[in-house]
């Protein structure tokens, strides 16, 4: 457990119970012991705290904040334990398509998949064309389990005849799961030779508004058509926001060299790897990176008293051992071609 992560009513945090391991231990055992045995948890143990955390600079309704629960480090031990558990079974009860929350699966596999079928679409030919349903799940408190639902996306023959045996297997998941389907932020999406009029009416069916971008799935933006910076702002602007949390000017060059190599190197890291960024996103990152070292921000533009290329070195050579984003880039698409060759059982090799 991470020492230094918000506490919960307790206030206690985990850095507590790991320094004071020699005198709190046997406690702590012996709670975990007895809510196994007996299935009953002390008074207090597993009470919570909610805490609401802005989407936006402004939020008006409570759907613009998203909700974290803080619990207790001594009741976090006991839910471990219960996934510990469960990992040793999941892959015989979870379906192959779901790669999330199993280990030796990758949630990369479904953004890979989602990419080629957004590729399908766009140069789709004939009669029959196809349509893509983006689903969206409220997160209302009253709903079960929402914080463990990822995006969710259907596949079909854009047709009247589907309709029916879509709105069934939806309907049957919200009854099963406990979910309600936001229809408002849902989005319907069709290959280029859909027929309009057939786009209208499986749109006003489904009461699901029709789309011709269906913005990120898992994190990642989707690709329509030709790939340019523009398609990759939002990961840039994650990185100036980041900076403008940090008060930058009173940090050493240390400190910035520091936070710049564990911090903002590691927000590209996910896209990159299903996706291979064009050269003017990498250079612009390195650009960002460069200035806060330098400067203080990514912004102002002062004279680099070392060059980057220097800078990129191993830590062995004595450098600072920044990475290069189109070389780590370069690293994951050989990784996903090693992939090819030696998962032949994997959904999209």
């Amino acid at each position: 457990m991470s020492p230094w992560k918000a506490p919960g009513p307790d206030g206690l945090h985990a850095a507590f119970y790991q320094s004071t391991w020699d005198v709190v231990g046997d406690s702590v055992h012996k709670l975990v012991r007895n809510a196994f045995v007996s299935w009953k948890l002390p008074l207090g143990v597993n009470e919570t705290i909610l805490a609401l955390i802005p989407k936006i600079g402004a939020p008006e309704t409570i759907k613009q904040f998203r909700p974290i629960r803080l619990c207790n480090e001594s009741y976090k031990i006991i839910t471990k334990t219960i996934t510990n558990r469960l990992k040793a079974i999941l892959p015989k009860l979870v379906g192959p398509f779901q790669s999330s929350f199993v280990p030796g699966r990758q949630i990369s596999d479904n953004v890979i998949i989602y990419q080629e079928l957004m590729h399908s679409m766009r140069v789709k030919k004939g009669k029959k064309g196809l349509m893509a349903i983006k689903i969206d799940l409220e997160k209302a408190y009253g709903h079960l389990s929402w914080n463990f639902i990822i995006d969710t996306l259907l596949d079909a023959e854009a047709s009247v005849e589907q309709l029916s045996v879509i709105q069934q297997c939806l309907s049957r998941f919200c009854e099963a799961s406990g979910q309600k389907i936001s229809l408002s932020k849902s989005q319907v999406f069709f290959s280029r030779n859909t027929s309009p009029d057939v786009a209208t009416a499986i749109s006003a069916t489904l009461n699901i508004p029709v789309t011709t971008n269906l913005g990120r799935y898992l994190g990642v933006p989707s690709v329509h058509g030709r790939v340019t910076q523009a398609t990759f702002s939002r990961l840039l602007d994650r990185v100036m926001m980041r900076l403008e949390g940090w008060r930058s000017k009173t940090l050493s060059f240390a400190r910035r060299v520091a936070m710049a190599k564990t911090v903002l190197s590691a927000i590209p890291m996910y896209t990159m790897k299903t996706t291979n960024l064009p050269k003017g996103v990498c250079k612009k990152l390195e650009m960002i990176t460069r200035r806060f070292i330098w400067s203080g921000d990514g912004e102002t533009r002062r004279v680099s008293l070392v060059a980057w290329v220097t800078m990129t070195r191993p830590p062995a050579d004595g450098r600072l051992g920044l990475c290069r984003i189109e070389d780590v880039n370069s690293a994951f698409m050989a990784k996903l071609g090693w992939r090819i060759l030696t998962e032949r059982d994997s959904l999209w090799t």
